[in-house]
C-alpha cells in the first residue's frame, strides 16, 4: 500500500500494485489508494486482458477495503 504522500498511482505501470490472480485470461491487480476527490481510500481493482498487441483495461472501485480484489470482480460481474 503506497504510503501517505507517496504520489500518484499509475495505471500503466502495475510495479505498485498487488497480482490478485487470473480470471479467463485477465490478470487482476489491486492496490488501496487515498482519493482526494472523495477523501477516502478506495480499493482499485484493474482487470488486464492482452489480445496480440493490443491491451484491453477496466478498473473497479470499492470503499470496502475488507472485500478482496476477486470479489468485488464477481460482484461486479454479477451486477453488469
Amino acid at each position: 500500500m503506497p504510503e501517505p504522500d507517496d504520489g500518484k498511482v499509475s495505471v500503466e505501470d502495475v510495479s505498485r500494485w498487488t497480482l490478485a490472480g487470473n480470471m479467463n485470461e485477465t490478470q487482476v491487480y489491486t492496490v488501496i489508494v487515498n482519493s482526494v476527490h472523495f477523501k477516502r481510500d478506495l480499493r482499485v481493482v484493474s482487470l488486464v486482458k492482452r489480445c496480440g498487441s493490443k491491451v484491453k483495461t477496466a478498473l473497479l472501485f470499492s470503499t470496502d477495503m475488507s472485500l478482496e480484489a476477486m470479489t468485488l470482480v464477481t460482484y461486479y460481474k454479477a451486477r453488469f
